[in-house]
């Protein structure tokens, strides 16, 4: 018996008119100021990401409708090996459960500390937090100590969750970081409000060469961190410098490692 192939056909033909009509509205010249975004637009959609942030709010969305840039710490997060996980989960239904339960605890970490959660990436998450001037390097200290704690919450609690869901467990599960900073633009793409600039690309490249459990910065903000490290962090905490591979080419990096029970020893007792 023959398949019926109309509906995919005309699916593909009302696709190919589109395409060949082109966009809805002329695209503007280069020499042309793009029109800002909607206020009540921007508004709407910068509550999804902040929403207990009024002051963090009003900065993002005047920046975006102004057509103005933020100076910003980048966070990028993922999961490693979550492929693998997935497809060796006995229930698809909680392995989607307890990423679930992670990327929420994540958010409410970084809502609590005044970053602003940009959206899950399928195995992870981007995260900005925008500074002021002279305040880059007591946000990424900020940014660096409670992403420290989120990954140790990601290997206390649940890896072993996903460990009991697996057929088979992969070698190198585990949270990866990347961190970058300096000038970003808010801007409304695709119907959603994000934060597009070359911390954004720093963050990610740094997040792709970090191993299971490691936290790499960006030579902007990492150099200045490793050679000040005495000062900004407590004991626990250091500040390597090395060179690896990525994708565009063998770049320096600074990986941040710790140590919890030190960090913890050295906590200050509540009163």
């Amino acid at each position: 018996m023959a398949l019926n192939h109309s509906a995919d056909e005309s699916d593909l033909r009302a696709t190919g008119e589109a395409l060949r009509e082109g966009p809805s509205r002329e695209p503007e010249s280069p020499d042309t100021e793009p029109e800002p975004p909607e206020e009540t637009l921007v508004r709407s959609l910068a509550a999804r990401h902040a929403p207990e942030r009024q002051e963090l709010l009003e900065e993002v969305v005047s920046a975006a409708i102004n057509h103005r840039s933020l100076t910003c710490v980048v966070i990028s997060c993922d999961i490693g090996n979550s492929t693998f996980l997935m497809k060796e989960a006995v229930s698809l239904a909680r392995f989607a459960s307890t990423l679930d339960n992670y990327v929420s605890a994540a958010k409410n970490v970084i809502r609590e500390h005044a970053g602003w959660f940009d959206k899950f990436t399928g195995d992870g998450f981007l995260a900005y937090w925008p500074y002021g001037q002279g305040d880059l390097i007591p946000t990424t200290v900020s940014v660096i100590k409670n992403m420290l704690v989120a990954i140790d919450f990601f290997n206390e609690k649940f890896i072993p969750l996903f460990r009991a869901n697996s057929q088979n467990f992969p070698d190198g599960v585990g949270i990866s970081m990347g961190l970058d900073a300096g000038t970003c633009f808010p801007a409304v793409v695709a119907g959603d409000l994000t934060i597009i600039g070359a911390p954004v690309v720093g963050a990610v490249r740094m997040g792709s060469v970090a191993r299971a459990s490691e936290f790499i910065a960006n030579v902007y903000a990492g150099e200045f961190l490793r050679a000040h490290q005495g000062s900004l962090f407590p004991a626990g905490i250091s500040v390597g410098e090395e060179y690896r591979d990525t994708k565009e080419y063998r770049q320096q990096v600074f990986p941040i490692t710790w140590d919890r029970e030190v960090l913890d020893a050295h906590e200050p007792a509540e009163s």
